[in-house]
């Protein structure tokens, strides 16, 4: 059964995105009440190229995986046919390639690795455009939410960094939050507009 190298895993995803609207992962056009559609569409999209891959896959979507006091909730699980992990898969929209990253995603997936399992692959997948873009916007700011650390005075000079350059500001966040080191295990993807590639946080 052969799986994919991230680089392969990169290579296909771009394909497979080559032909969605403009603007699908380099603006919130797609991720608005009555138009939410950045992230179904990609993980539809995800195991479409997974399938493609080894038809004999099992995908289990939104799979909660939680032992003890550890949860991990990866989007999609590949599975083999013995029901045994092969690679986890988390997508994060332009509306969620945010703060939440380093928790949801890293240190969830690291701690049920250090706790219980085998590190089966992990690939973290980002919406993040590495360009201007003025529209850009920094959602969930409020009290307890996951952006909440932005808001206050310098909210609109924060606000005003993170448009010259999501895809910057953000690598650079997470990487002033992950622990190191990190599992060799993980790899990290960004899409940027209809390119695909490899992102470092090491």
């Amino acid at each position: 059964m052969v799986m994919f190298s991230p680089e392969d895993f990169a290579a296909s995803l771009e394909a497979e995105i080559r032909d969605l609207p403009a603007g699908f992962y380099d603006t919130f056009q797609y991720t608005r009440t009555g138009n939410n559609l950045a992230h179904p569409i990609t993980i539809g999209v995800i195991c479409r190229l997974l399938l493609k891959r080894d038809s004999g896959l099992r995908l289990a979507l939104d799979l909660r995986l939680n032992e003890g006091h550890l949860k991990f909730q990866p989007d999609i699980a590949v599975l083999s046919p013995h029901l045994d992990p092969l690679l986890y898969v988390d997508y994060e929209s332009p509306n969620s390639s945010d703060a939440r990253v380093p928790s949801k995603d890293i240190e969830a997936y690291s701690s049920w690795v250090a706790g219980y399992h085998d590190a089966a692959p992990y690939f973290v997948i980002t919406s993040l455009p590495d360009k201007p873009v003025p529209s850009w916007e920094l959602r969930h700011t409020g009290k307890g939410q996951s952006n909440a650390e932005f808001a206050g005075p310098h909210r609109a000079a924060i606000h005003a960094e993170m448009r010259a350059n999501p895809y910057r500001f953000w690598v650079r966040y997470y990487r002033s939050k992950v622990c190191r080191p990190l599992p060799s295990s993980i790899s990290f993807l960004n899409i940027d507009g209809k390119n695909a590639q490899l992102l470092d946080l090491s």
